[in-house]
């Protein structure tokens, strides 16, 4: 366990349930969120930020709490992983952990494709038409059964929502700082 190159703990101690982490820390990407213990030996229940999964695979690193940890067991598990620790060890050290995000320094994130982009990298792009037309900033991703659906904050305030669906979303980039879209019909009234 290393401490001195992953995001520190707000206090340097353990949040456990009560102050649950919900922004990686600058310079990683929150993989997995620890929802609960399984178990008496230490083994977490995590919710994958990926479908894949690829970044909470064993022998993979991560942060939780601060502290790098190998991932020792991963196993699928309805719509979770449980996911070993090395160091966590029984359901008191695992319990520490509910609400936390696993993170992983962005350098070392696996994607599930070149046209997969996790969140953090989504929100704050600035949304245009295929002709250019700014329209606002994407505020937030709503997390649905089937598609994503992005939050658009408008110029003068106002909201609206589109299916995250190649139909719509024509281009993502990230380095460039803007999605195009081509609406469907209605979305924009």
């Amino acid at each position: 366990m290393d401490r001195a190159d992953g995001p520190a703990a707000k206090d340097g101690k353990p949040h456990g349930n009560v102050s649950a982490a919900r922004e990686p820390a600058h310079g990683f990407t929150a993989v997995g969120y620890v929802t609960r213990p399984h178990g008496l030996d230490g083994e977490l229940r995590v919710r994958p930020y990926s479908e894949s999964a690829l970044n909470l695979r064993s022998g993979r690193f991560v942060y939780a709490d601060g502290l790098r940890r190998q991932i020792s067991a991963s196993r699928p598990d309805r719509n979770a992983l449980l996911v070993q620790l090395a160091g966590v060890d029984s359901r008191e050290e695992a319990e520490d952990l509910v609400g936390m995000l696993l993170e992983a320094p962005d350098g070392d994130v696996l994607r599930d494709g070149e046209d997969s982009f996790f969140v953090h990298e989504l929100v704050g792009l600035d949304v245009v038409l295929e002709d250019g037309t700014a329209l606002g900033k994407l505020s937030e991703v709503l997390v649905t059964g089937s598609a994503d659906v992005y939050v658009v904050t408008t110029h003068s305030d106002g909201e609206f929502l589109f299916p995250a669906i190649s139909d719509v979303v024509r281009q993502i980039d990230v380095s460039g700082g803007r999605i195009v879209i081509a609406p469907q019909l209605g979305t924009l009234d």
